[in-house]
């Protein structure tokens, strides 16, 4: 028998080679615990300035619309306006770390940029490594005014006696308060149809579309015509119907009604520097700065006496660049009563003294004109810059195209590259059509299609839309008509790119 030793088996310790992985598990949780709380904590902190940097951005954008309608011509009352709007937002220029800065965009007058930086945004968690940081945000808004109508030169309408050039071939015109509204301006007649017999009160309905503050034409004086003298004329500013040698086309419309002649207000303003309000600036009148003219002519009933010749409204030193509204009525007239059937024709000449750039005088909003040109011809409707790229371009024309005998007649929309424009537009019967190309006829044999109507054109202008904005006529639209017969288009045009005015391009 023999004996053997055997071992006995160790007991085993459980654990025993865990420790080292404890410690080293322990001491590496330790050792990366402040790291992941730091990112931790900047993620926090990231999603606070997140939040921060929205508030900054929308009170910048908020400034920049508020600021922008000062432009041109008001830069600092356009930078206070821009702070205090900010401020309302709660970012005070030099309060609490912020700062406002408000600036004019060199070279685009009408555009405007608001940077409002938060110089010291506090962190939370992530302090141990940065106590704050500094924000900015910045917003550029661009302010689009109403696109011109009817003349891109200093003068709207033929000139007689002048060597201004080339003659647009039509003559402003402004009706009387008891015109027929079917005679081509629905905006000064008081009447919804025809006047009555006595030419002093309307034979039935109130025209809704009746305002008594007329018409409005813009002088636009550019930045280079600060110091020079501006002189505003108007030819034929008085009504005289029937001369033989009547150019501007005065006129009794209606058969049968007493003829009652009306008072007429051509009147100056100053520029305000807020072009997208023309109706608050204040008179040259009352401003005084006229050094020849009054400012207004005032023509009471029967007055004859600037009969086919030009007179000085108001001739000054340009002291501010900007628009210079011009209006003119046929009713609410001071002293003078309300009364007539008719329509009075004139001209407008806007001329700075000595070389360089000349104002732009054009109509605003809408215009009211006589033309008599027969064969093919054009007349400038509107200017649309590039900047309207992408939007829609809507023209109305009231009462277009009229005429007498057995003719047809046909307008056309040109566009600045010099061809017919696609389009839709209304029927007799104001239904809108599909897009096609935009000739429209407007008198089919001894049928007038569009009497004591409007005509509603929508134009779309593509993204790529452009225009050579450097020259005076490059981005003009025009006009084509073709007639024949005896044409006897009086009417009104009114013409507008479709969207907000006030636009943050970034």
């Amino acid at each position: 028998m023999q004996l053997t030793h055997r071992r006995r088996p160790r007991p085993r310790r459980e654990g025993w080679y865990q420790h080292p992985e404890r410690g080293y598990t322990t001491a590496m949780t330790a050792f990366l615990l402040i790291p992941m709380m730091i990112f931790a904590g900047f993620a926090v902190d990231v999603g606070s300035w997140y939040t921060r940097a929205m508030e900054i951005q929308r009170a910048a954008d908020a400034a920049a619309l508020a600021g922008v309608v000062w432009l041109p011509g008001d830069f600092p009352q356009a930078e206070i306006e821009a702070r205090a709007v900010a401020s309302r937002n709660g970012f005070t220029n030099g309060v609490d770390n912020i700062q406002v800065l408000v600036q004019e965009v060199i070279g685009r007058p009408q555009e405007l940029d608001v940077i409002i930086t938060d110089t010291r945004v506090e962190t939370m968690f992530g302090a141990v490594v940065k106590s704050h940081i500094s924000l900015t945000r910045s917003a550029r808004s661009r302010y689009v005014l109403p696109v011109p109508l009817g003349s891109p030169y200093n003068f709207f309408g033929n000139t007689p006696g002048k060597t201004l050039t080339p003659q647009p071939l039509l003559f402003p015109h402004i009706s009387s308060p008891y015109t027929n509204h079917g005679d081509g301006d629905p905006m000064s007649t008081k009447c919804a149809g025809n006047g009555s017999s006595s030419a002093l009160s309307c034979s039935g309905a109130a025209n809704t579309e009746y305002r008594a503050d007329g018409y409005l034409y813009v002088v636009d004086v550019p930045e280079e015509g600060v110091g020079r003298t501006l002189t505003v004329e108007i030819y034929d500013s008085t009504w005289d119907p029937g001369t033989v040698t009547e150019f501007a086309g005065d006129r009794w419309l209606g058969s049968g009604v007493t003829q009652r002649q009306p008072g007429l207000q051509y009147e100056l303003f100053d520029t305000d520097g807020t072009p997208l309000d023309p109706t608050d600036n204040t008179s040259m009148v009352t401003a005084g700065k006229c050094t020849t003219g009054p400012g207004r002519f005032r023509y009471l009933n029967n007055d004859t006496s600037a009969d086919n010749d030009w007179k000085t409204l108001c001739s000054f030193t340009v002291t501010t660049e900007g628009q210079y509204p011009l209006r003119v009525k046929s009713s609410a007239i001071p002293t003078t009563t309300d009364q007539g059937n008719g329509s009075n024709g004139y001209s407008l000449v806007a001329t700075l003294s000595g070389a360089g750039l000349q104002p732009q005088l054009y109509a605003y909003g809408d215009m009211s004109i006589q033309t008599s040109l027969t064969g093919t011809a054009s007349l400038y409707l509107a200017e649309v810059e590039p900047e309207h790229a992408g939007k829609t371009f809507r023209i109305e024309l009231f009462d277009p195209g009229d005429g007498t005998g057995s003719n047809d007649y046909f307008l056309s929309i040109i566009n600045p590259a010099g061809t017919t424009a696609t389009c839709k537009y209304t029927n007799a019967s104001g239904v809108m059509g599909t897009s096609g190309t935009c000739r429209i006829q407007t008198r089919s044999g001894s049928s007038n299609v569009y009497n004591d109507k409007w005509l509603t054109i929508e134009i779309t202008l593509g993204t790529t839309y452009t225009c050579n904005s450097a020259t005076a006529t490059g981005c003009w639209w025009k006009m084509q008509y073709e007639l024949t017969g005896t044409p006897t288009d009086r009417t009104t045009w009114r013409a507008n790119v479709l969207g907000d005015p006030v636009q943050l391009i970034r």
